[in-house]
């Protein structure tokens, strides 16, 4: 039975895949949680009793500030992602770093010493570099994207107003998320292998470094459990230490299902067909075109190197469970959900 602590945390996004992680850990270890979710949101099957959850939106001062009376820790979990490029870069920068200086704003009014933010481990070039931990703050020129580029200005907001803040500025960066309700990121990987769809560039050996959703909310406790020695940012890479190639990973999905292999592609003929999609217009990019890009192209092929910044394991955290047995648990509730 976990030690009974008398912590109130407040989940922002709490109705999102790791949202719900965060949440169901957090009660599990008696800790009272307070979920902020927007109006749309699904709520039938969160956990938290409704008396504990404040509707509303991370960029609103008076629901934020509502939101975090009587808390002792703030986890923002709240963000749009790459899913939503369509809303503009507008909406990403209302959302992903307005949102959370109001969050941070909020939080020092009601003297909060540990708030927690999610950013992710593209903001630095893991690509074609190996990156250390001197050089964890080296972002990319020129992002790609609006989710890019606001967590990249997220980051550096955080940074500019640390010398405002009187308590702890955690940025969590973790790798590619997966378990129970955390399917954004893979719904269309998963829709492809069952189609017979996915390709792998070359051997499929390029490292794809995976964090279990529940992995996040351990490490998150392990934070809130140490004393606050500094003021300021601290920036953690979060990976499981159990390492994963792209081709391990989709085969053992494609098993899993019951559906045949990916098949393997040369690199340079990718190469070339991404290039030449790149003039089409984004409106004539359907179907598996539209995943046809440079950037994809190379992110498969050289895939993502954290051994610098993961070894040692920050803190000393290491992932409680085996890549196989976590994408176990996310594709049975997968084939439930009736979204394959």
């Amino acid at each position: 039975m976990p030690e009974k602590v008398n912590k109130t945390v407040l989940v922002t996004g709490a109705a999102g895949g790791v949202g719900r992680a965060l949440c169901r850990f957090f009660m599990d270890q008696n800790f009272q949680v307070k979920g902020l979710v927007r109006p749309e949101d699904d709520i039938n099957s969160l956990e938290i009793s409704r008396e504990n959850l404040i509707i509303g939106y991370v960029e609103d001062t008076q629901t934020v500030y509502t939101a975090m009376q009587g808390v002792d820790a703030v986890v923002n979990g709240a963000a749009l992602l790459p899913s939503a490029l369509y809303l503009g870069e507008e909406a990403f920068n209302r959302v992903n770093v307005l949102g959370p200086l109001n969050i941070l704003r909020q939080a020092s009014r009601h003297k909060i010493k540990n708030v927690i933010f999610f950013s992710t481990i593209s903001v630095v070039d893991h690509i074609t570099r190996k990156i250390t931990r001197a050089e964890i703050r080296a972002y990319i020129e020129n992002p790609p994207d609006a989710y890019l580029l606001s967590k990249i200005n997220l980051e550096k907001m955080l940074e500019k107003e640390s010398n405002a803040f009187d308590g702890r500025i955690v940025i969590i960066r973790p790798a590619f998320i997966y378990g129970p309700g955390n399917f954004s990121v893979w719904q269309d990987t998963l829709k492809l292998i069952k189609k017979g769809k996915m390709v792998l560039i070359g051997g499929g050996n390029a490292p794809l470094p995976l964090t279990y959703c529940e992995d996040i909310a351990r490490f998150i406790l392990l934070l809130l459990n140490r004393p606050i020695e500094n003021t300021g940012v601290e920036i953690y890479v979060l990976a499981s230490h159990e390492p994963t190639t792209i081709k391990e990973v989709f085969y053992f999905i494609a098993d899993y299902l019951g559906v045949k292999r990916p098949r393997h592609v040369p690199y340079w003929s990718l190469s070339i067909a991404a290039s030449m999609i790149g003039f089409l217009p984004k409106k004539l990019r359907r179907g598996r075109l539209k995943f046809l890009t440079k950037a994809r192209v190379l992110q498969y092929s050289k895939g993502y190197d954290l051994s610098n910044l993961i070894n040692p394991p920050p803190l000393g955290f290491v992932s409680g469970i085996t890549y196989k047995e976590g994408l176990t648990h996310m594709l049975d509730e997968y084939k439930k959900t009736d979204k394959l």
